[in-house]
């Protein structure tokens, strides 16, 4: 008889591991990746830059909402840019954004897998992934990869890597300098992915510092090399948050305040009770409370999982579990904690962190449990994933019911209006106000997790204005924001209301305006001020009277300049009769919009947060402002990641020495 081959039942065990974890993955997401991905939540705004950043603002700068803002300053320069570039290119960009989303969907799982995998069997590790993977957190909601968090759930993936790695023993040569080239490359991708990530690596950082510090004499060396690395990595990162730096003084992160029992609430009660309560559930639904039993069952071994730390063959979920609890106090008490300094930039997002360390922390009480007699292993390993993937449907049916239908009924609305707006727009026009639909009154279920009308400007080629999120840090945001039943901030109840309305359409340089509020439509129609141009069941379109685009406004005069208007670049030509006054640009104000050949004038910002250029020479004359952001951030990116791969490749070759001379031969 021959002895069995325990590479080969290695290998099919990972392998059934693998494909479970990827096949559940792709049942839980079928609603986004069959079309979901084009009306859920925050996804729409997503679509809306890569189009900006593929075919309209190749600069940068997107003419999507709040009177224009830099793309870059928002979402991953390498991700998102990637995707616009790939899109410039010719790929279809729609597919890629539904592939980016069911990469950051399942990239948490497969490194909780790949960290659990050297301490635990395939089947416990896998379980413990599974876990991770059905969440409702990271199925249902805007914190979801599959609400458009993706880079959020990919950063938070390359974290669970980065703990993993820098609580592994120090390797004698060449292998510690891989070590250390994994850290910096991990550390340089969190902050191009996603920022919020930023405060969980610092937690990380100082925890690990702490506790080696128990051994000083004989960690100090590695201590600085690991920190040198990290800084690397920080380093090579410049392109994303060097440019933040330069304009944080017009920055306003928008934070959230958690109290202590919110926090709890999002941890350990299911979070469906709050749906029982807004849409109005006469009773609860067994099946719903369940969807939570994944989140509980984590949280439970967690718990054990630090009564058994005392077994652990190195730090990796003693790590896991200080970041959590850190990060939940500074969530909670973050302002009292962390003062000015880190409490604007918490958000609930950060909550998710906080399972992470819980799922590492689990390993040790799952490495605790007994293991199954061998010959049992496998048929129990089969039925178990064939159980986990048909049960996938179950944990996912909060997402099939909050993804609007991108062929339903309300959509077919929304095409209407963009049939109409791609038929009649024009270069007269200004930018066109659009509602959103999230979270409106009278506004049916279907739309109310949709910020849909992002799409609207790829759709039809207008400017658009609104139908994105508020959370955009610049000062123009709060008085366009057009969530809520807002129109430009206000649901205009009262006199004072529509004169702040009148001054917000001449601010914004808007001559068209979506609502989907019928009362709303019917009560601005009754004012004058608008006009009805088009109406379907579900939409009316408004023309502002008595109102032409005008894009660059003269104070104080009534000369009117001639406008050469485009994304991220603007030209204005003054006549004889211009006396120098200021001009105001009805563009959000950011440092790097740049005049061209003109020394004596400068820009500045407006009251209301757009562009105004003074000092002017009076008369005829031609100034051409371009959105110029700094590029030796890039620069000096490019040259750090280039010194990371050249160590990479030395430390690759040193440690095969064979491999590299039978390179070199011709």
């Amino acid at each position: 008889m021959h002895a069995p081959d325990r590479s080969r039942a290695f290998s099919v065990a990972e392998g059934t591991a693998l494909a479970t974890l990827c096949i559940a993955a792709v049942v839980a997401a079928w609603p986004i990746l069959t079309g979901g991905f084009l009306t859920y939540a925050d996804n729409p705004v997503h679509l809306g830059e890569i189009h900006s950043l593929a075919f309209e603002a190749q600069r940068g700068w997107s003419s999507m909402a709040y009177c224009g803002f830099p793309l870059g300053n928002l979402h991953s320069p390498l991700w998102y840019g990637g995707l616009g570039l790939a899109a410039r290119l010719g790929l279809p960009a729609q597919p890629l954004y539904a592939a980016a989303l069911l990469l950051g969907f399942l990239a948490p799982a497969l490194a909780l897998y790949a960290v659990a995998r050297r301490r635990l069997s395939p089947a416990l590790a896998c379980a413990l992934a599974y876990l991770l993977l059905v969440q409702r957190p990271a199925l249902v909601g805007l914190g979801s990869a599959l609400g458009g968090m993706w880079t959020f759930y990919l950063a938070s993936a390359f974290w669970i890597l980065l703990v993993d790695r820098i609580v592994q023993p120090p390797r004698p040569g060449r292998d510690a300098w891989r070590d250390l080239v994994w850290i910096a490359t991990l550390v340089a991708l969190i902050v191009l992915t996603h920022l919020f990530l930023v405060i969980p690596t610092a937690f990380l950082g100082l925890i690990h510092v702490g506790w080696r510090l128990r051994r000083w004499r004989e960690d100090a060396e590695l201590l600085v090399k690991q920190t040198l690395a990290g800084i690397v990595g920080v380093v090579a990162a410049a392109v994303y948050w060097v440019p933040l730096l330069y304009t944080s003084e017009r920055l306003s992160v928008p934070g959230s305040t958690l109290s202590f029992s919110m926090v709890l609430a999002r941890l350990f009660v299911p979070s469906q009770i709050l749906d029982l309560l807004t849409r109005r559930f006469a009773t609860p639904d067994t099946g719903v409370l369940l969807e939570a039993l994944p989140m509980w069952i984590l949280f439970a071994v967690g718990f054990l999982g630090v009564l058994f730390l005392r077994r652990r063959k190195d730090d990796t979920p003693l790590y896991g579990i200080l970041v959590a609890l850190f990060l939940w106090a500074t969530l909670t008490w973050g302002p009292q904690i962390a003062g000015s300094i880190l409490s604007g930039a918490l958000t609930w997002r950060l909550l998710y962190v906080v399972r992470l360390g819980l799922a590492l922390a689990a390993i040790p009480a799952l490495a605790a449990l007994p293991a199954l007699p061998r010959r049992a292993r496998r048929p129990v390993w089969l039925i178990a994933a064939l159980v986990g993937v048909a049960a996938t449907p179950f944990w996912s049916r909060a997402l099939r019911h909050d993804v609007l239908d991108p062929r339903g009924v309300e959509m077919q609305g929304v095409q209407q209006v963009w049939e109409w707006l791609r038929a009649n727009r024009s270069d007269a026009w200004g930018r066109v106000y659009l509602q959103d639909t999230f979270w409106s009154p009278r506004v049916p279920e279907e739309l109310l997790l949709s910020h849909v009308l992002a799409r609207t400007a790829a759709e039809t080629g207008v400017h658009q204005l609104g139908a994105g999120y508020s959370a955009v840090p610049y000062p123009t945001a709060p008085w366009v924001a057009a969530e809520f039943g807002r129109i430009f901030g206000s649901a205009v109840r009262s006199r004072d209301d529509l004169g702040r309305l009148r001054a917000a359409i001449g601010a914004s340089n808007t001559t068209h305006l979506v609502t989907r509020d019928p009362r709303m439509a019917a009560g601005l129609a009754g004012t004058r001020l608008f006009a009805p141009l088009y109406r379907t069941q579900s939409f009316t379109i408004l023309g502002v009277q008595q109102t032409l685009s005008q894009w660059v406004q003269v104070e104080g005069s009534g000369v009117t300049p001639h406008v050469e208007y485009a994304t991220g670049q603007i030209a204005i030509e003054t006549r004889s009769g211009y006396g120098g006054a200021p001009l105001l640009v009805k563009e959000s104000y950011h440092p790097f919009w740049r005049l061209q050949d003109e020394s004596a004038a400068r820009i500045e910002p407006s009251e209301r947060g757009l562009m105004r250029i003074t000092g002017a020479a009076p008369g005829a004359q031609r100034l051409e402002l371009r959105y110029v952001p700094p590029r030796w951030p890039l620069a000096v990116s490019l040259v750090v990641w280039i010194g990371i791969v050249l160590v990479a490749l030395r430390a690759r070759r040193t440690r095969h020495p064979g491999r590299a001379e039978l390179l070199d031969v011709p």
